[in-house]
């Protein structure tokens, strides 16, 4: 059966795209782009479009949920509607990451039961408690497939989807990894441009396999926005571990190019670099930085 087209005349064509820009003028709140939480990104791309799909990619370990985690608390702030999809760490271990961010308590003394050893980390992470239950977000893990994501987005109707990261999607359906990731891919760029409901999409994605593995260009290709973490290098080659570098390696939206942000790994948190400031928590000396924190994303 041939496949049905979409075809309208050029009057018909004009009077939509009038009727839409009138619209989005009358609403301007609903299409406003969000602040990321990187004061550079936004200077450099405008902010996030609530219709982009957004991929954040990296190799294994450069800190691709630290920034998923900090462009959620982004729009945690903003009070935007997310549905967050986990598919490598736990929902706990996510939930570890933004106490963390919060509340400057240092995510391994999470990891090693430690917490409380200085008797300001409990408060602070019960505000962190109180300020996530806020966010009008929505968190599940493990949708794997395109039936049960598609399911979810239509029950949810969040203004955004965010996964990580995306290469995990479409597990069960049987086909080769390439072929999986592009129809997912696919499937993510077909959200922004429904007619009715369009959504941003958030994905994380790895590049263990090289920038030339096929679903790497799959997914640079769908992409509106393909940004690569990227460790920061002294002269002599050796990563600085409290920064990094973010390249904008494609923008449909923007000019390209690569910026330095500050990263806290111990808390997962990006930050602007001029603000790379000490981080932690002590009941005498407030927020201080830990000269323990090796910039490591644990």
């Amino acid at each position: 059966m041939r496949k049905k087209i979409d075809v309208v005349n050029s009057a018909v064509f004009a009077q939509e795209t009038y009727d839409e820009l009138v619209y989005r003028h009358e609403h301007k709140e609903e299409f406003r782009p969000l602040r990321s939480g990187l004061t550079k990104l936004d200077q450099m791309i405008g902010g996030i479009g609530l219709d982009w799909y957004m991929v954040v990619s990296g190799q294994s370990g450069i800190g691709k949920t630290a920034m998923i985690t900090t462009f959620l608390k982004a729009m945690g702030e903003q009070n935007v509607k997310f549905l967050f999809n986990g598919l490598e760490e736990s929902l706990y271990e996510v939930g570890t990451r933004m106490f963390s961010m919060i509340s400057h308590v240092q995510r391994p003394k999470m990891r090693d039961l430690d917490v409380g050893s200085d008797p300001g980390e409990w408060p602070s992470i019960v505000h962190a408690k109180d300020i996530i239950s806020r966010y009008g977000g929505f968190w599940t893990y493990g949708l794997d497939t395109l039936e049960d994501l598609d399911a979810a987005v239509q029950e949810i109707d969040p203004d955004f989807l965010v996964i990580d990261y995306v290469q995990l999607m479409g597990s069960r359906t049987g086909r080769n990894r390439a072929e999986a990731i592009s129809e997912v891919s696919g499937y993510l760029n077909s959200l922004t441009r429904r007619k009715e409901r369009p959504r941003g999409i958030l994905a994380a994605a790895q590049l263990n396999q090289g920038d030339n593995a096929l679903w790497s260009k799959d997914l640079e290709r769908d992409a509106g926005i393909f940004l690569k973490v990227k460790n920061k290098m002294d002269s002599y080659g050796v990563p600085i571990l409290q920064y990094k570098d973010i390249e904008i390696a494609k923008s449909r939206y923007s000019a390209v190019g690569t910026f330095e942000v500050g990263f806290h790994g111990a808390n997962s948190l990006f930050v602007d670099s001029d603000e790379l400031k000490p981080i932690g928590i002590d009941s005498l000396k407030g927020t201080y930085y830990d000269p323990n924190d090796k910039g490591l994303p644990f």
